[in-house]
Order: C-alpha cells, then structure tokens, then sequence
C-alpha cells in the first residue's frame, strides 16, 4: 500500500487559496488602472471641449466688432 503524506491536502488548499488571492489581487490591480485611464480620458476630452468653445466664442466675438 502506498503511503500519501499526511499534509497534502493542506499544501493543495494552500496553494489554491494563494492563486486565487493573486489572480483577485491582479484583477483589482488591472480594475483600478483601466478606471484611471479612462477617467484621464474624459477629463482631456472635457479640457479640449472647453477649449474648443473658448476658441469659438473668441472668433464669434472678434466677427461682431
């Protein structure tokens, strides 16, 4: 009969409990990133909007004198 050592499924559940903290870990990692780079986004998009408008109220003005 063959002898399995007595802590194997202690060393299984370990390693599956570190792997599964890890790929949670990465994913909220990759979660907070991709958020961050989307909000710069956004916030160019707003700061070249209010550009453009200042851009056009500026010709608008200078057209009417």
């Amino acid at each position: 009969m063959i002898q399995r050592p007595k802590g194997g499924p202690a060393i299984t559940i370990g390693i599956v409990t570190l792997f599964t903290i890890g790929a949670i870990g990465y994913s909220h990692y990759t979660q907070v990133r991709d958020k961050a780079v989307m909000r710069e986004g956004v916030e160019r998009d707003k700061e070249r909007l209010r550009a453009r408008r200042r851009q056009r109220k500026e010709e608008t003005s200078q057209h009417d004198q």
